[in-house]
C-alpha cells in the first residue's frame, strides 16, 4: 500500500523565505491512497492559494510519517458531541446576535481567510471554531476581542476546513465512505448553515466534487436505521478454506465488498508474491482485509507488534468505520501452475482487532533494507531516521520479546487449523447475497425518497395550475 499527500513549497521570493512542508487540513496532514486524488487536491490548493509564492504538488509519503498521521486521525466521538450547541455557551449581546462569553484577549492556534465576507476562520487554543475580524488577529497567536467581534461557531474542530476551503475533491458520499467527514460532521454543518452562519455574508460555498452540500435527510436516515443492518453475524466467520489460488479467491472477495479503490489490491498481490519468494517461514503468514474503500495486506507478525503501521491500520478501522470489514488470515503453502496455494481463514474482524490490541508486543527495533543491498537497524526514535534518499526495499519490525510473540502467533494458528475446511464457493455466494442485500436496500430507500420528492413536486405544480384556472 502506498500513501500520498500534498507537498507545499514556498519560494525564495516570499518575504518569509523558502520552506517546504506537508499540506495540513485542520492541523492534520491529509493522506490519500490514490495518486490521482492527491493530484486533484494539489490542483485545488493551487487554485485556492492567495500567494503566487506558494505551490502544491502530489507526493508519496514515507512510512514513519504515515505512522504519526494515523494516530492523529483517530477521533474521540464523545468530544464531538460535547458543547456543540450554541445554547451551552454563556450569554452576552454580540453584534452578530450569537450567544457567547469570551475573554478580551483570546488565545488562538491558527487563522485562515474564511468563506464569509471580511471574516477569518479561527481555531482557538480550546480547539473550538470561531469567526472573527482579520485585523483583530495579533501575531497569529492572540485575538483582540475588546469589540466583542469574535463569534463562537462550534466545538467540532473536524469541520474547520469547511469554513475556509473551496471544497473537497470527493463527492459527499465518497468523503463519508473515506471517513474524511462523518455523519456527525454533516449534521453539525447542516445545523450551522441553517443557524449561526446565516448571520454572515457568504463569499464562496464549500463544494463536494463541485456540488453544493446536501443535508442528510432525517426521514431517510430514520428508515435506514430501522432496517436490520448487515452484521458480522450474517457473514460466516471462523471458517477455513483450502485454496489453490489465494490471489484469485481474495480478489473475488474484494470485488464483492470493495466498491472504491479496487486498485489497492495490486499492492496486496505484490505483498503475497513477495511472501512466496521469501525464505523465512514467518513471512508466509499474512492478514488481509477488505473494506468499502480499499484493501490491505500485512505480515501477521507485524500486526501484532505495537506502534507499527500494520498494527495501527489493522486496529484503526475497527474503531472508525461502520462499513463492513472482511478479514482473513492467509497461510501460504507454495505454488502450482503459477498460482499461490494455501489456506484462508475467515476472521471475526472486530473480535480479532480486540485480540490484537490486547496481545500485541512492544516494538524493539526496525530493520530497513535498501534497494542497493545496504541496511540499517534503528532501536530508538526510528520515526525520525535519515533514509539518506535511498530507495527502501523492505522494512522489518522486530519485537522486544520475539519468543512471546512467537507463542501468541503459534497458538492462534493452532486454534484456526482445528476448524474443518468449508466450501469457498458457498462462502462467496453467502457474501454476495448478504453484502449486496444492504446495497440493494440502501438504493431502494434513496430511490423511494426521490420518488416521494417528485410526487410532492407534481402535486404542488398541479395545485398551482388549478389556482390559475380558477
Amino acid at each position: 500500500m502506498k500513501y500520498y499527500g500534498v507537498w507545499a513549497v514556498r519560494s525564495e521570493n516570499s518575504d518569509l523565505g523558502p520552506a517546504e512542508a506537508w499540506h495540513k487540513n485542520n492541523g492534520v496532514i491529509k493522506v490519500f491512497t490514490n495518486l490521482e486524488t492527491a493530484k486533484k487536491q494539489a490542483e485545488l490548493c493551487n487554485e485556492s492559494t492567495r500567494s503566487p509564492n506558494i505551490s502544491y504538488y502530489a507526493k508519496e509519503m514515507n512510512f514513519e510519517l504515515i505512522q504519526s498521521v494515523l494516530k492523529q486521525q483517530k477521533r474521540d466521538s464523545l468530544k464531538l458531541l460535547k458543547n456543540t450547541e450554541v445554547s451551552s455557551v454563556k450569554n452576552y449581546n454580540s453584534p452578530y446576535g450569537v450567544l457567547n462569553d469570551l475573554p478580551v484577549v483570546f488565545d488562538i492556534q491558527k487563522t485562515f481567510i474564511s468563506n464569509y465576507e471580511n471574516m477569518v476562520a479561527v481555531l482557538g487554543r480550546d480547539n473550538k471554531l470561531y469567526l472573527g475580524k482579520q485585523e483583530n488577529c495579533y501575531n497569529q497567536r492572540q485575538y483582540d476581542n475588546r469589540d466583542k467581534s469574535l463569534v463562537f461557531i462550534t466545538a467540532n474542530e473536524y469541520i474547520y476546513s469547511m469554513l475556509y476551503e473551496k471544497g473537497c475533491v470527493l463527492s459527499q458520499d465518497e468523503a463519508l465512505d473515506e471517513e474524511i467527514y462523518s455523519r456527525t460532521d454533516y449534521d453539525e454543518w447542516t445545523r450551522l448553515t441553517k443557524g449561526v452562519l446565516k448571520n454572515f455574508t457568504q463569499t464562496q460555498e464549500f463544494l463536494f466534487d463541485g456540488t453544493p452540500f446536501v443535508p442528510l435527510n432525517p426521514l431517510l436516515e430514520e428508515k435506514i436505521n430501522q432496517y436490520p443492518k448487515v452484521s458480522l453475524g450474517e457473514i460466516p466467520t471462523l471458517r477455513k478454506f483450502i485454496s489453490d489460488d489465494i490471489i484469485g479467491d481474495l480478489e473475488a472477495i474484494m470485488k464483492i465488498n470493495t466498491k472504491h479503490y479496487q486498485s489497492d489490491f495490486e499492492y496486496d498481490k505484490n505483498t503475497i508474491l513477495k511472501a512466496v519468494q521469501s525464505k523465512h517461514a514467518e513471512d508466509k503468514n499474512l492478514l488481509w482485509l477488505s473494506r468499502f474503500s480499499g484493501s490491505y495486506c500485512f505480515s501477521e507478525a507485524d500486526v501484532f507488534i505495537g506502534d507499527t503501521i500494520p498494527h495501527n491500520t489493522w486496529n484503526f478501522y475497527a474503531e472508525q468505520t461502520k462499513n463492513i470489514i472482511l478479514a482473513y488470515a492467509v497461510e501460504i503453502s507454495g505454488t502450482k501452475n503459477g498460482k499461490v496455494m494455501g489456506t484462508l481463514h475467515a476472521l471475526d474482524y472486530a473480535k480479532h482487532a480486540r485480540h490484537v490490541k490486547k496481545s500485541s508486543q512492544p516494538l524493539g527495533s526496525v530493520n530497513i533494507q535498501y534497494a542497493d543491498g545496504t541496511s540499517i537497524e534503528v532501536k530508538d526514535d526510528y520515526k525520525h531516521i535519515n533514509r539518506q534518499d535511498k530507495e527502501v526495499e523492505n522494512i522489518h519490525y522486530l519485537p522486544k520479546n520475539p519468543d512471546l510473540l512467537k507463542n501468541i502467533l503459534s497458538n492462534d494458528r493452532a486454534d484456526r487449523n482445528k476448524i474443518r475446511a468449508a466450501s469457498f464457493k458457498r462462502h462467496l455466494s453467502t457474501l454476495n447475497k448478504v453484502i449486496n442485500k444492504e446495497s440493494y436496500v440502501m438504493t431502494k430507500l434513496k430511490d423511494s425518497e426521490q420518488t416521494a420528492k417528485f410526487t410532492e413536486s407534481q402535486k404542488s405544480k398541479s395545485n398551482k395550475n388549478k389556482g390559475i384556472e380558477l
